[in-house]
């Protein structure tokens, strides 16, 4: 991770501490894991630009989704989008998913309204969500300098 991506992440467990101190006392605590999921789409961003996912044109677009590129249920209806498949055949078994569900875990059902499912996240969910990024993002690193595309 950069140095502006690392601050976010540390800021995220900066505020599951201050929240824990102050527990029972907000309703929803998503906004503890928003800088960490900031820092990770980030880092993603970065890591699929240094290993040639994408190129520098989708690197640095507002219109580039990770969440398009990520998804496996739009491998087939979008493939010049997705690299799901991709990510699956250049690094370590299963990275390409644990990406993917950290994603959907960690930014999107937090940041995004669902109807008919919960929207609000305790301390301890939270927590795993953060713990998640990091593993990603680990795991991630590690895949990209075994296979060093």
């Amino acid at each position: 991770m950069d140095p502006p991506q690392r601050e976010l992440l540390r800021q995220s467990f900066l505020l599951l501490g201050f929240a824990r101190k102050n527990q029972d006392k907000l309703h929803d605590y998503s906004f503890v894991v928003m800088p960490a999921a900031k820092a990770y789409e980030g880092y993603l961003k970065k890591w699929l630009f240094t290993l040639r996912f994408i190129d520098e044109e989708a690197y640095k677009k507002d219109s580039f989704r990770l969440g398009k590129a990520l998804n496996p249920e739009l491998e087939n209806r979008y493939p010049e989008d997705c690299l799901y498949n991709e990510i699956t055949r250049a690094t370590s078994p299963g990275l390409a998913d644990e990406l993917w569900q950290t994603w959907k875990k960690g930014r999107n059902r937090l940041l995004h309204y669902f109807p008919g499912e919960q929207q609000i996240f305790s301390l301890d969910e939270c927590e795993e969500r953060l713990d998640m990024i990091v593993l990603a993002v680990r795991n991630s690193f590690k895949a990209g300098k075994i296979n060093n595309r």
